[in-house]
């Protein structure tokens, strides 16, 4: 992957979903340098987006995994590794759940910015 130097970093402003891509060179104008790493954090980042985005936020309290897509996420462990939550789980109510959750979104939406502005003030 060669050490990488840079980090371009997207936060959206409501859902906190942050997106990440790295550099070897300063190509862009908004980067934020990570050092102490010793070339290794890109290969890390991943898996520290991936704890963020499905975490609960104190603000919303909701995690942005849940506010971009409608749904809580399923860990990759429980894909490889089956879990009681993944074994319960059928094909078709699974469909259900996530159209429900989908219908739901925009309140779940307008819920978590009451709370973000509850916190702010």
């Amino acid at each position: 992957m060669g050490a990488k130097k840079f980090v371009l970093l997207a936060t959206d402003y409501f859902t906190k979903w942050v997106e990440t891509e790295a550099y070897k060179t300063l190509t862009q104008t908004d980067v934020r340098r990570l050092e102490q790493h010793k070339g290794k954090w890109s290969e890390e980042l991943p898996n520290v987006l991936w704890a963020y985005r499905t975490t609960k936020q104190k603000p919303t309290g909701e995690n942005p995994f849940s506010l971009a897509y409608g749904t809580e996420a399923v860990i990759p462990t429980e894909i490889g590794l089956p879990t009681v939550r993944t074994l319960v789980v059928e094909s078709n109510d699974n469909e259900q759940q996530i159209a429900h959750n989908l219908d739901m979104l925009e309140e779940q939406r307008k819920v978590a910015a009451l709370r973000l502005a509850n916190y702010q003030n």
